[in-house]
């Protein structure tokens, strides 16, 4: 298992803090057939009773891929192989609204 937290900080008055942060991380990208998307959505967004999905949609906008998530973090294995080469944009949503994207390159 892959675990990665990265904390973000910010100087207010003088003290450092962490701030809530939504992670995306897809590697390997570019990819010639599958990656992992790990996914963290901050505090702030991560309400339980929320409805969470990851898409991957090409350039002209349609969906190839899209899972429900059920948890706050975790990782997710996309095969990709059977896609054609190019662009394609993976998307964190909360209640149908795009929370952060990542631009995926496929060769």
């Amino acid at each position: 298992n892959l675990s990665i937290d990265f904390p973000i900080c910010s100087e207010e008055g003088g003290k450092m803090g962490l701030v809530s942060s939504t992670l995306l991380l897809v590697a390997p990208n570019p990819t010639a057939s599958t990656t992992t998307v790990l996914y963290s959505f901050s505090s702030l967004d991560g309400q339980l009773k929320s409805i969470k999905t990851l898409e991957v949609v090409d350039l002209v906008g349609r969906k190839i891929v899209t899972l429900r998530v059920d948890f706050a973090k975790g990782s997710v294995d996309l095969d990709l192989s059977r896609y054609a080469s190019g662009q394609y944009f993976v998307i964190l949503k909360q209640d149908d609204a795009v929370v952060k994207s990542v631009k995926l390159i496929k060769n």
